[in-house]
């Protein structure tokens, strides 16, 4: 007898008639309603004689609208289309992408109308596997408010984004396990517009980007209203996360973004891609920004790259970061030529910089902005670098072993320096180029944190 299927069937008749059922039948005549052909309206057992078009017919029968138990073992020939106001538990289910349909539509498991939209789908548990040589997306969702994804083991993905949810509202996406290949374009969980996202409880490991949060196409709304928190994160290939805005996004933004909770480790880290990368590529301001990270801590061991980098994003918070072993630079904040607005950097830690990996913190051209209490240990270059920038105060950061200047400072005016605890050496602080208005602390314990006597070369480094 399969007690969970026995289960079911009882719960579902409640408890009076299930007793009385079981005193007069007895428990054999239970045990064949839960055998082989198993179907239900609240419940259906597939294997793999069964068409994946009769279960799609299963999910769309609302006789019994609570929720659908879908089990065994399947290979899917074409996509499970949930329509609105399903709960789908596909704790006792193994679904193995058989097909490759292309697109978001052509995803594994599909909402039933994406151009108009669809609301109420839950999906609970579930293992997604794909078959061999079949290639697309698991998960498809576009245009649906209150959908709710959690307990879903992802094991592979096939050539294409892990999940894709597109302008979606109100979602709630908990306790995933999902671990892709090595290959570029295996994103994990994609979103593209939408608002009102809360993640939590979450490990993935992709291919590609772990988690992408972007707007790309003129179709995108605007991506607001993130909250990430409790994950781990890891890319073989990319970025663990990023955020980015396109120019085809027009009118689409991405901001008010909180992540905070998430450990990241780069096992195989190619030159060139970074454990974050915030990047707004748009020809217009302001299209990223509102973006708080928290509580993050970094790896890098596993190649090169930058621990984070940020590129014409206004309003941004890196709070508590912790980055190790990082073979480029540990934090790089570029305005992009139109200058940072409201930059916040505070308690950031960094170690174990490998040799030839650039400075510790770097921002360049930014316009108000703020970099305190970070700890900056063994920098391989300068242990914080300010370019084309102005109106930023420097406070309260301990940097030791620099082998080069402790802060440099390069065409930048109207900056504070105060209260930071900097090696003993004449190259403490080092100012190039045109700079004007900035003013030092000159009572910081242990520190030559004075305005510099000499001006050094533009082209130094």
């Amino acid at each position: 007898m399969n007690v969970n299927r026995r289960t079911v069937l009882l719960s579902s008749l409640g408890g009076a008639t299930a007793g009385i059922i079981s005193a007069v039948v007895g428990n054999s005549l239970i045990d064949s309603l839960t055998t082989s052909p198993r179907k239900t309206p609240w419940h259906y057992h597939v294997d793999e004689s069964t068409s994946t078009d009769d279960i799609n017919a299963w999910l769309r029968d609302r006789t019994d609208t609570g929720t659908k138990v879908l089990s065994g073992v399947h290979t899917t020939s074409t996509q499970l289309v949930v329509p609105s106001d399903t709960r789908l538990d596909l704790s006792g289910c193994t679904l193995i992408r058989g097909h490759s349909a292309g697109g978001n539509g052509g995803a594994t498991i599909v909402n039933s109308d994406q151009e108009k939209g669809n609301h109420n789908i839950t999906i609970i548990g579930g293992i997604l596997l794909v078959a061999p040589h079949h290639v697309g997306k698991h998960f498809g969702f576009v245009n649906v408010s209150e959908l709710r994804i959690s307990d879903n083991i992802i094991k592979g993905a096939a050539g294409d984004f892990m999940a894709v949810l597109k302008n979606c509202n109100n979602v709630s996406i908990t306790r995933l396990q999902w671990s892709g290949s090595s290959h570029h374009g295996e994103d994990g969980l994609h979103l593209y517009g939408g608002s009102n996202y809360n993640i939590s409880d979450c490990h993935i490991r992709s291919g590609d980007d772990a988690l992408a949060l972007t707007v790309e196409a003129p179709d995108n709304t605007v991506l607001e209203n993130v909250n990430v928190t409790n994950c781990s994160l890891s890319s073989t290939m990319a970025s663990a996360i990023k955020i980015h805005a396109k120019p085809k996004a027009r009118d689409a933004a991405v901001r008010s973004v909180h992540i905070t909770n998430v450990s990241i480790v780069q096992p195989a880290l190619n030159t060139g891609h970074d454990a974050i990368r915030m990047l707004d590529e748009s020809s217009d301001d302001d299209k990223v920004h509102g973006i708080t990270l928290n509580s993050i801590n970094i790896d890098n061991s596993g190649g090169p790259g930058t621990g984070i980098r940020a590129s014409g994003i206004d309003q941004l918070t890196l709070d508590n970061i912790s980055i190790q072993n990082i073979q480029g630079q540990s934090v790089w904040a570029s305005g992009k030529s139109r200058d940072h607005k409201d930059l916040i950097l505070e308690n950031i830690l960094i170690t174990d910089q490998k040799a030839g990996s650039g400075p510790g913190i770097t921002v360049s051209e930014a316009d108000r902005f703020t970099i305190s209490t970070c700890v900056i240990d063994n920098p391989a270059a300068h242990g914080i670098l300010v370019r084309n920038s102005n109106y930023g105060i420097i406070r309260g950061n301990t940097i030791s072993g620099s082998p080069q200047s402790a802060i440099r400072i390069e065409h930048s005016s109207d900056l504070t320096l105060t209260a930071n605890l900097l090696p003993m050496n004449e190259s403490t602080v080092t100012e190039v180029g045109d700079s004007s208005g900035n003013s030092y602390d000159s009572r910081v314990a242990g520190s030559s944190a004075r305005r510099p006597a000499r001006p050094e070369p533009a082209g130094g480094g």
